[in-house]
């Protein structure tokens, strides 16, 4: 009895190891969705609110280039420690990905979550991070708050929190947003990626005379970069590049939880059935082979737009004939 007795604490310790992250001791991702669904079956029972937030360290990868990945580390159990502090016993942080934490507050409005990631900001602002260089840092946060209690899982209640988030980013370090206060605004930015000079010329007026604002790169390298600085709305992506081909940059933007899910399309002279099948494969939501007209990728670009329901830029009206 004894020796089964040890072998199931062991056992359960093992399971708790399982859902929690290694570098904070928080919850991780699977423990974050186990104890989700515990408590939206709690809240939906009782009636009760529950809320969640979305909070990224605003630094992170700044101290990584500079002083080194275990710098990062020290930042991340500084501010978990923080955490474990600020929150009630009732309430969940978890380590969501890479410098993200998800905070689950039962029995909260969204009101009252905003106050206590508030408190929380400010606990981190007041204290310095020790790093193993033996130079300090101070940190900050960007976060977003939400009504977490009709999401059936807890990926549908971050997804929400993170396109508020990315509007957070944008308004700067210690920005903290709710769905009141970052109503939905789409940006009317074309990246469209074309080395030939003529073909670029002619999709570039097409789309400018269709409300985008389209900002050309001639080689795989600079849309890349240009990504990064823009709030890319629609990708037109030409497959053979200088530097990086279309089929990279695709597979490179899926990869970006910013450009996951931003309309992406393929233009090449490429039409064989096996790199058609290569760019929907990597995440395209549509192949357009050369040579196209003005007016057919106008309309397949509107077409991604209002199949992610993104509202198209007003289109000017072509003057009447003399």
């Amino acid at each position: 009895a004894a020796e089964v007795n040890a072998s199931l604490k062991a056992s359960h310790a093992t399971e708790g190891r399982v859902h929690l992250d290694p570098l904070t001791g928080l919850a991780n991702v699977d423990g974050l969705a186990e104890a989700f669904d515990r408590l939206v079956a709690f809240c939906r029972r009782s009636g009760s609110p529950l809320s969640l937030g979305l909070i990224e360290l605003a630094d992170l990868r700044e101290i990584n280039d500079r002083e080194g990945d275990e710098a990062g580390d020290a930042c991340l159990l500084h501010a978990a420690g923080i955490f474990r502090d600020a929150l009630r016993q009732s309430d969940l942080v978890a380590r969501w990905d890479g410098d993200a934490f998800v905070t689950l507050f039962p029995n909260t409005p969204v009101e009252g979550a905003l106050v206590a990631i508030t408190k929380i900001r400010e606990r981190i602002r007041a204290a310095e991070v020790q790093l193993p260089s033996g130079e300090s840092a101070r940190i900050d946060i960007v976060a977003a708050v939400t009504d977490a209690a009709e999401a059936q899982r807890a990926g549908d209640a971050v997804e929400p929190a993170d396109e508020i988030l990315q509007q957070a980013r944008r308004a700067g370090r210690g920005t903290i947003l709710s769905a009141a206060d970052a109503p939905a605004t789409y940006s009317n930015i074309v990246l469209l990626a074309e080395d030939d000079p003529i073909s670029a010329a002619v999709v570039r007026h097409r789309l400018s005379k269709d409300g985008f604002d389209v900002h050309h790169f001639k080689d795989g390298e600079e849309a890349l970069r240009g990504a990064m600085e823009l709030d890319v709305m629609v990708f037109v992506l030409d497959v053979k590049l200088p530097s990086i081909d279309g089929f990279e940059l695709l597979r490179r933007f899926r990869e970006d939880a910013r450009y996951a899910n931003t309309p992406i399309a393929i233009v090449s002279a490429m039409g064989r059935e096996d790199d058609i099948v290569r760019g929907l494969e990597l995440g395209a939501d549509d192949y357009i082979p050369k040579p196209f007209s003005t007016m057919e990728l106008r309309a397949r670009v509107q077409r991604m737009l209002q199949k992610r329901g993104i509202p198209v830029p007003r289109v000017e009206e072509e003057p009447a004939p003399a």
